[in-house]
């Protein structure tokens, strides 16, 4: 699952829904889809790979900044520009 972003840290990225699957090792990957009025949705780049944890639900606050949290360590991390 994950969430559409809505958020002002990214400004291209609003609109954007952020995937991830619970994995079965620590190789969670973190994508992107963008839907299309009109047409398909096309599949967007994958902005981190191999995070090293295990992504096991998404979060916004207030601001509409998105976070994902590390089922086996235990963290909460916000996802930000590069």
């Amino acid at each position: 699952g994950g969430y559409v972003y809505r958020g002002c840290k990214m400004p291209d990225l609003q609109g954007i829904y952020f995937f991830s699957d619970y994995p079965f090792s620590f190789d969670a990957v973190l994508g992107t889809i963008e839907w299309s009025p009109g047409g398909p949705a096309t599949e967007g780049p994958v902005f981190i790979e191999d995070l090293g944890y295990s992504v096991s639900t998404f979060g916004e606050d207030e601001l509409g900044e998105l976070y994902i949290a590390d089922h086996a360590g235990g963290r909460i991390v916000k996802i930000i520009p590069e």
